[in-house]
């Protein structure tokens, strides 16, 4: 099959692909790469009414699943083990051990900017390779 070539913003599909804890759902329009937001106050803003887009067959418009808080656990661990000073990689470690292990981790990368800032770079082309991979495995060649 030869990818459909969209323009997909990879940021807009990061947005969608968090966890919104069931407040709506997303769907990206692949012949306009839009990312669309399913909600009641929204609705004025999308191309068709919401239970067409939620009905359709043709495959105009794929579903997005929030992603598994494992692949960010993941990416945390996958992080830790590029950290060069070994204290600081001690102080990882122990952060992401058991509950609050995001907030414990980001709250010990505060202490240290140019980590934090690494991180968010690691993190993001992480984040966006799976994004990459889930719209491929969708027939979709994005940016």
């Amino acid at each position: 099959m030869i990818p459909k070539k969209v323009q997909v913003d990879l940021e807009d599909l990061r947005w969608a692909f968090e966890d919104h804890v069931g407040e709506f759902s997303c769907v990206l329009d692949t012949e306009t790469g839009m990312v669309l937001r399913l909600s009641e106050e929204e609705e004025d803003d999308l191309p068709l009414p919401i239970e067409e887009i939620e009905e359709d067959s043709t495959g105009r418009f794929l579903a997005i699943e929030p992603e598994d808080p494992q692949e960010g656990y993941g990416d945390m661990q996958a992080f830790i083990g590029t950290v060069a000073e070994s204290k600081f990689r001690e102080l990882l470690e122990v952060a992401i051990a058991g509950k609050g292990a995001f907030r414990r981790f980001k709250d010990v990368l505060a202490r240290i900017p140019d980590e934090r800032e690494r991180w968010f770079a690691f993190q993001q082309e992480r984040v966006f390779g799976r994004i990459r991979d889930w719209l491929a495995a969708n027939g979709i060649e994005a940016p």
